[in-house]
């Protein structure tokens, strides 16, 4: 009985060494990642006591995408497109986000991460130009019809690029932020 114990006990360590070995082959990467400078990413979320966890249920274990900026050595700095700053994250955090430019837009994307929608153009305002923080806008969606419009403050639209446009249309260029005319 010991004998027939050793040899199954040996036939059972190099099954687990051929099983580990090919493992190792399997999901070891041939080569170090790296993502080139505006490139689109995701990323994972930090990790805490119980590891990388998205905010809710709801949202994908991957954030963003995001636009790769630089990188120094393993340390990559990204652009979050919705909230508009960058990020430094480790690449091991960070895995390719493949879509197709002429359908996908990124920034609609990356948008559901914080449950907003993109704005398809602006109707109308009413408010003082002269005081544009009293100003409110008609925002019409993308993907909703007139019942879904929504009247928003300056300051929510501010940056936005629908609005832009809509000050150029009609004569209030002024009131476009310097850093985006």
């Amino acid at each position: 009985m010991l004998s027939l114990q050793s040899k199954l006990i040996q036939i059972a360590q190099k099954r687990q060494d051929t099983f580990d070995k090919r493992h190792i082959q399997n999901n070891t990467p041939n080569s170090v990642m790296h993502f080139a400078p505006n490139s689109f990413v995701l990323v994972l979320y930090p990790k805490t006591a119980m590891g990388s966890r998205a905010p809710t249920k709801l949202h994908t274990h991957w954030k963003g995408p995001m636009r790769v900026i630089r990188n120094t050595g393993a340390d990559y700095t990204v652009h979050d497109l919705t909230q508009d700053k960058d990020i430094k994250v480790h690449v091991s955090r960070l895995k390719h986000f493949d879509f197709e430019p002429l359908i996908d837009n990124p920034t609609a994307i990356a948008a559901k991460d914080y449950e907003e929608d993109e704005v398809e153009c602006i109707l109308s305002h009413h408010g003082d130009p002269k005081r544009k923080t009293s100003m409110d806008f008609l925002v019409r969606w993308t993907g909703f019809d007139e019942s879904q419009d929504l009247w928003l403050p300056w300051s929510a639209l501010l940056n936005n690029v629908k609005l832009h446009q809509y000050l150029r249309d009609n004569g209030m260029v002024k009131l476009i932020p310097r850093n985006n005319v």
